[in-house]
């Protein structure tokens, strides 16, 4: 890699920036003794705009949730610019995937430690989209407003957990109707909640108690496709004790195919989609593919074995 500097773009509005303030931030970079070349610290349109005068040798962080990492990383992956990842969000799943630590400080620590690698991975495409994380229709969608929600108004885990908890209850009972091809297999399927993964997700490791969804791997080339549908009270109950301790897969009322193209279709002009955890209208038939290795990320050489 070359020797010049860093430019560090920080989401002003994630909850870490927003929880330590601008003053903390600019210390803790310049006690970490990174090179810096210059610190943005700008809402998400303010850092889309800035990025769009980098050129393909300079040197790239981004501090952001995985929303903010996703959008940066549609422009950069159009300019062929390798980026590293500071955790600023909420989940950090990308940022944990790759092995970095969930406090910004450490993961900062560890660039300014200068052993990187470059590290190409699987990007997903719906209809037309970047995504690097997944992609959920159904509940999920309005699970990730209840987290943004919770975000803002409360630091209660306690609470957070409460409201997901009412949340199964009342809207795993509202059965879609996805139309669906898998590869080159068809099928309908009536399911509340699905969700499609760039490669595919696991439990967490038991020595990591942050993390509830993990990745094995980044350039596997497959979707990975959960549909999820609990049954009675007690699958609902199973659900919600599986996803508070991470080993989610092990659900009763999950089941889980994987493939290099999905399809999805539903009878509405318009549905809600999170992907990356942010919300967007989309009109169905919702196409998504893998595009094998086709981003560049920078990864602290000591980290890149999980990636």
């Amino acid at each position: 890699m070359t020797d010049n500097g860093y430019h560090i773009y920080i989401n002003e509005d994630s909850g870490t920036a927003r929880k330590l303030g601008r003053k903390a931030i600019e210390d803790a970079i310049s006690k970490s003794g990174i090179d810096l070349t210059r610190l943005y610290i700008l809402n998400a349109e303010g850092i889309i705009k800035a990025i769009d005068t980098l050129e393909t040798n300079d040197r790239v962080l981004i501090g952001g949730g995985d929303g903010t990492i996703r959008s940066c990383a549609e422009n950069l992956y159009k300019k062929n610019i390798a980026f590293g990842i500071l955790p600023f969000g909420t989940m950090n799943l990308l940022a944990q995937d790759i092995g970095l630590p969930n406090d910004f400080k450490e993961a900062l620590d560890l660039y300014a430690q200068k052993d990187t690698t470059i590290h190409p991975v699987d990007i997903g495409i719906i209809n037309g989209k970047l995504f690097l994380c997944c992609v959920g229709l159904g509940v999920m969608p309005a699970a990730s407003k209840l987290r943004e929600q919770n975000r803002k108004t409360t630091n209660s885990s306690v609470l957070a957990y409460a409201q997901l908890a009412t949340h199964i209850f009342e809207d795993f009972t509202k059965d879609i109707k996805f139309k669906l091809k898998i590869d080159n297999h068809k099928r309908t399927l009536k399911s509340p909640s699905v969700v499609i993964s760039n490669n595919i997700y696991h439990p967490k490791d038991k020595s990591n108690h942050n993390v509830n969804f993990i990745r094995t791997g980044l350039q596997d080339g497959k979707l990975g496709f959960y549909s999820i549908k609990p049954r009675n009270f007690f699958e609902k109950i199973d659900l919600i004790k599986l996803l508070k301790i991470g080993n989610w897969k092990k659900a009763r009322s999950i089941q889980m195919d994987k493939a290099e193209h999905i399809t999805v279709n539903l009878k509405n002009n318009k549905v809600l989609v999170s992907i990356d955890g942010e919300i967007l209208n989309m009109r169905p038939p919702l196409t998504l593919s893998v595009e094998p290795k086709a981003l560049n990320l920078i990864v602290p050489a000591h980290e890149k074995e999980q990636a």
